[in-house]
């Protein structure tokens, strides 16, 4: 889930409502899977240059699968 979310987050640039209604949840729950992921990768996902590393990693990593 924690994926589908940040691939979400991505591509819609952090919008919390468009990102709930892709995935079919709540805002608040959209809220609390980013900040598990913050917390998983200790880093400011919202930073620009964080941003695109994580564009990088996740197309890496769906890639590899």
């Amino acid at each position: 889930d924690l994926l589908k979310t940040l691939n979400s987050s991505l591509t819609h640039f952090f919008n919390i409502k468009a990102i709930a209604e892709e995935l079919f949840i709540h805002p608040n729950t959209v809220r609390y899977r980013l900040g598990q992921i913050k917390e998983l990768l200790n880093m400011d996902i919202n930073e620009s240059s964080n941003f695109a590393l994580l564009v990088l990693a996740l197309k890496l990593y769906e890639k590899n699968k």
